[in-house]
């Protein structure tokens, strides 16, 4: 007997449809794209062409899912995900809510909601608002300038953010951030006289000619509207040495007032070497010119290495002016090394100078070893500066092993400080296999520490199959983080086979990851024999994926005979692409005979490389065998 019928109304569902319904009615769709998937449907099309009114997409991951043609009147993005979204081409985008969030861990945050009236008296009382209480706090700082942003883009017409700098302008004289200019529109068209500080700020942030730069200057200063924060822009443009050499002449000549922050500025840009420091030092001192303490810090980012750290010292002993802790601070990112980080010492020992824990944190980074960092903690203690967080997270980086990670945890213990977070996320580099991964969980619990997403994407680098996996990819879906393309990217590098490469492959689409050319670079290589890799470069590769030397270099290491390397070298030709030392690495590396790798040697020389230059050592397994080809021919 039929105990039940379909009435007109009843709505016939498909399998497929069924189980969609039942994943959404389980699902919490606090995030859409998620729910979208566990459905069953692909999320990067699914909702094209859609109504998708009102919904808050803000627990989404938005990389690499189309709004094509989508209705997103009343949606709700953070910022990030607004700007990936818009570029999709939605339908509509009115009345959108964008939210922004700006402050540190330990200060109350700042909701921004972005669609409020545009240019409204209700925008400008806010921007003044923030602005008087940065700079009652002595700012802007680089956290402020965020803010400063976010306030004017509430202001969308180039008149009103133009408004929001002139206001900015009258308060502060130095210099302006970049990305606040970028906001402020499009440059005023009126005649010189007429137009604003602000104007002429934007106008000159987009010339690109350093020479062009000081004639407008120039005439700016003839009709007396130079303002201190053009100057500084001005200074913080200048390329090349010979511009700066013309820069400081015609200030000298004409009178700008030329504060030495915005010199420092010149020299970030201008001194590569230590040769340059030289250089722009002679050039100060023609017109006169005493570089100030500021000057030499930037300067100081040109030493490279001891020998430049020695140089830049005795510079500032002839100009008479004595280094301090932010000279000293700079100077120690060319340490390199232990010898480095001993010498830095001494020297600021001679200069009277005391380090202190910032100092100390820069020097971390040249331990390279756990004896490297049982040595700096020991010159720690000496110094009476206690390790803090920082310091501790920089050592990190020299565990290297588990072995080492237990030692480094002891001595926080012993330190008296707690590890936190970020000191784990760098102990996580080396945890090198699961049971690594394992007893740093274990660890972490004991700590009390909670593992986020920069954990659970660094331990995912340590699987070496899709089903080890799993269960960070899930952990990072529970916590509503975005996955990480390098996370996969470092996986797919750690695949044992081509059958598991491919299975990875296969998870950036189903985790709305769209592959790079580095990602596609790393499946070449995980692909044998050279006939697989090269069917699948020519078929496989993702839309919009740049060909680079890097995926030919996988290909000539797989080549066995020469009919592939000439296909290799053909593909080359037509891309029009560069050899580089590792195609020469890849070349030596490869299965070929003595006499394929004479020939390649002589074609290769066509891509742009001169073997003549090649130095064997630098060639590191393969120097033995180039030694032993070239000698032959």
């Amino acid at each position: 007997m039929i105990d039940w019928i379909f009435s007109e109304d009843d709505i016939i569902l498909t399998e497929t449809e069924a189980k969609a319904i039942e994943a959404i009615l389980a699902s919490d769709c606090r995030d859409p794209v998620k729910t979208v998937l566990e459905a069953g449907y692909n999320p990067s099309s699914f909702f094209e062409h859609g109504n998708w009114e009102g919904i808050d997409f803000r627990r989404s991951n938005v990389d690499g899912v189309s709004f094509d043609g989508a209705i997103l009147t009343s949606a709700i993005f953070d910022r990030s995900q607004f700007d990936l979204v818009s570029k999709t081409n939605p339908r509509t985008i009115d009345k959108v809510h964008i939210y922004e969030v700006y402050g540190a861990e330990d200060e109350p945050h700042i909701t921004i909601l972005q669609d409020k009236p545009l240019d409204s008296g209700e925008a400008a009382h806010d921007f003044r608002y923030v602005l008087k209480k940065i700079l009652t706090q002595g700012g802007p700082t680089k956290g402020d300038w965020a803010i400063l942003t976010a306030f004017s883009r509430r202001l969308t017409a180039p008149r009103g953010r133009r408004w929001a700098l002139n206001h900015l302008l009258e308060n502060f004289s130095g210099q302006v951030s970049n990305i606040f200019l970028e906001f402020c529109g499009e440059e005023n068209k009126s005649p010189i006289e007429d137009e604003t500080t602000a104007d002429l700020l934007i106008k000159i942030s987009k010339i690109n000619d350093g020479y062009e730069i000081i004639k407008y200057i120039a005439s700016l200063h003839k009709l007396d509207r130079l303002h201190g924060s053009i100057i500084t822009k001005a200074a913080s443009l200048i390329k090349g040495m010979d511009e700066f050499r013309q820069f400081i002449k015609v200030a000298k000549f004409d009178g700008w007032e030329l504060s030495q922050y915005a010199i420092s500025l010149s020299a970030i840009n201008v001194c590569k070497n230590i040769e340059d420091a030289r250089v722009f030092l002679e050039i100060l001192e023609e017109v006169g010119n005493k570089p100030a303490p500021i000057v030499f810090s930037r300067l100081a980012q040109s030493s490279k290495s001891m020998d430049g750290v020695r140089e830049l010292l005795a510079m500032m002993k002839e100009a008479g002016v004595q280094p301090d802790p932010t000279v000293f601070s700079k100077l120690a990112d060319s340490s390199k090394s232990m010898d480095g980080v001993r010498e830095l010492l001494a020297m600021m020992k001679g200069a009277g100078v005391q380090p202190d824990p910032t100092i100390f944190s820069r020097l971390a980074e040249s331990t390279r070893s756990m004896d490297g960092v049982r040595e700096l903690l020991a010159m720690m203690k000496e110094a009476g500066v206690k390790p803090d967080p920082t310091v501790f997270s920089k050592l990190a980086e020299s565990t290297k092993s588990m072995d080492g990670v237990r030692e480094l945890l002891a001595m926080m213990k012993e330190a008296e400080v707690q590890p936190d977070p970020t000191v784990f996320s760098k102990l996580a580099e080396s945890t090198k296999s699961m049971e690594g991964v394992r007893e740093l969980l274990a660890m972490m619990k004991e700590a009390g520490v909670k593992p986020d997403g920069r954990h659970y994407k660094t331990f995912i680098g340590c699987c070496r199959s899709v089903e080890e996996a799993q269960a960070f990819l899930k952990a990072i879906d529970e916590e509503n983080g975005k996955q990480s393309i390098t996370s996969f990217d470092r996986m797919l590098s750690n695949s044992e086979s081509a059958d598991k490469a491919e299975e990875i492959w296969n998870l950036y689409a189903k985790y709305c990851l769209t592959q790079s050319h580095i990602s596609f670079t790393i499946f070449l290589r995980k692909l044998e024999p050279w006939e697989l890799a090269w069917e699948n470069y020519r078929t496989r590769r993702p839309p919009r994926v740049i060909v680079t030397i890097n995926m030919f270099n996988s290909l000539l290491l797989k080549s066995r005979n020469r009919t592939q390397l000439k296909k290799v070298f053909d593909e080359m030709t037509k891309r029009r692409i560069t050899a580089d030392e590792f195609s020469l690495t890849s070349i030596l590396g490869s299965a070929l005979s003595d006499r394929d790798v004479i020939w390649a040697l002589s074609n290769v020389e066509a891509f742009g490389l001169d073997i003549s230059r090649i130095q064997p050592e630098t060639l590191g397994d393969q120097a033995e065998r180039y030694r032993r080809i070239t000698s032959r021919t």
